[in-house]
């Protein structure tokens, strides 16, 4: 099966990044929902996105993950996030971990975020990537992310993240780049009920995608969400139930030649 699904990801397009991080960490499933367009969303799962994004976050809160890309269990992706707020300051964790006995990468985030002033937050974290075939090789890289976001008027905020911009890898032994991630993007809500996400987002090796998102919350105790992104074409929708300091959310990513990929996470904010 794991060869499988090694064939699969060449198939749809990856085989020269197949291993790479743009088709395997995960940002939780009410992002995922949106698309992937976080760089101006604010919540604990920044810790994997826009860094800065951590700084609205009031109360510590802890969320775990699952996505099963393309419905084989061989390229499970499991996160564990969580965030601590201190005064201005927001301190977060964020482990991701992708692959099986055969094959598996991992990447531990390590996030600092601080607002700034009420309008303006900035944030970065420090990234450890780790690589393993058993019998083959093990590899280990470090990485910086820094972000920024800025609300400039009521319900409006942008954002901005680059990832990797001193170009860290991993050495000649084995094929695996980390690449260097750029994204801007805007988010907007229209009242408590709506919210619209958009974002550009440059990934090294890859065409610029656009990725757009919409939240819309017909009762306050659920939310229903939908997006679409581009190069290549990919269709996404999900939901989410809140009830107190707890949270379920949905999501499921469709690709035109692999399938389906569902995600789910379950949160608690303290």
């Amino acid at each position: 099966m794991f060869a499988k699904a090694f064939l699969l990801l060449l198939c749809g397009g990856f085989a020269c990044q197949a291993f790479s991080q743009p088709i395997t960490w995960i940002h939780g499933a009410r992002t995922a929902a949106l698309a992937n367009a976080d760089a101006a969303l604010q919540g604990p799962w920044n810790t994997i996105g826009n860094p800065a994004g951590i700084a609205g976050c009031r109360s510590p809160a802890i969320s775990f993950a699952l996505e099963r890309r393309f419905l084989m269990k061989e390229l499970d992706t499991r996160a564990l996030t969580t965030v601590i707020p201190f005064k201005k300051q927001v301190f977060g964790l964020n482990i991701n971990f992708f692959g099986s006995g055969l094959y598996n990468e991992h990447l531990v985030s390590l996030c600092y975020a601080r607002a700034l002033s009420p309008e303006f937050s900035a944030g970065f974290r420090i990234n450890y990537h780790g690589i393993k075939l058993p019998g083959y090789t093990s590899q280990q890289a470090w990485s910086v992310t820094a972000g920024v976001q800025a609300a400039l008027r009521s319900g409006l905020r942008l954002g901005a993240a680059i990832s990797n911009p001193g170009r860290a890898a991993f050495n000649d032994e084995l094929y695996a780049e980390i690449p260097l991630i750029a994204s801007l993007g805007a988010a907007y809500s229209f009242s408590e009920k709506v919210l619209a996400a958009f974002e550009l987002e440059s990934i090294s090796g890859f065409p610029v995608t656009v990725n757009t998102g919409l939240e819309y919350f017909p009762h306050p105790h659920l939310a229903l969400r939908c997006g679409i992104s581009s190069s290549p074409f990919r269709q996404y929708g999900g939901l989410g139930i809140r009830y107190k300091g707890l949270a379920l959310d949905l999501s499921a990513s469709s690709h035109r030649q692999l399938g389906f990929t569902p995600q789910i996470t379950l949160s608690y904010v303290f």
